[in-house]
């Protein structure tokens, strides 16, 4: 049997920056387009980049609100944009899986972003914490749970009901 949890849309100054960014490429992609006939193979390069990334940013922007944890009675897939992962439950520490204390986030804190999204209201993909070791953070804010894992990786998720989340894995615990 499938539960699925849902993870908060990003804030909105997350939100912003990635419109604005949509907007300037889109701008740029303008801008190409009107001088096409000084140099048409140049203009055409730059149109076709540029809406290839403007269209990533659209993709991200309309797929962060769909995103979800689905536990299935084998895995933990969590299913957000490009940094989804599917992690086998006998991978995860189930017994430690636990909503952040204030205590620990300062312990827990991102420090660089490795491969993924930094911005105010949304970090989503690889990052490394002050505590040290990667981590796969879907995080949108308010509560963050920690999801401990074998695969020298924990998993940090921000999601609408966390202690539901905490108290389904504990319950596989006792299964």
């Amino acid at each position: 049997m499938t539960h699925s949890f849902r993870i908060p849309p990003a804030r909105y100054p997350a939100l912003i920056i990635l419109g604005a960014i949509d907007v300037m490429l889109l701008l740029i992609v303008l801008r190409f387009v009107l001088t096409l006939s000084s140099s048409p193979a140049e203009a055409w390069v730059g149109v076709m980049v540029t809406l290839g990334v403007s269209m990533l940013f659209s993709w991200f922007l309309l797929q962060q609100a769909r995103s979800l944890v689905h536990v299935t009675e084998t895995h933990l897939h969590v299913k957000v944009p490009i940094y989804g992962r599917r992690v086998a439950l006998q991978d995860i520490d189930l017994a430690a899986v636990r909503i952040m204390s204030e205590d620990e986030a300062e312990t827990w804190r991102l420090t660089w972003r490795t491969n993924g999204i930094g911005l105010p209201g949304y970090q989503v993909g690889w990052f490394s914490s002050r505590k040290g070791g990667k981590i796969l953070a879907a995080r949108t804010g308010g509560d963050v749970v920690l999801v401990p894992t074998s695969k020298r990786y924990t998993i940090m998720l921000s999601l609408q009901d966390p202690g539901a989340f905490v108290e389904h894995m504990h319950g596989l615990v006792r299964q």
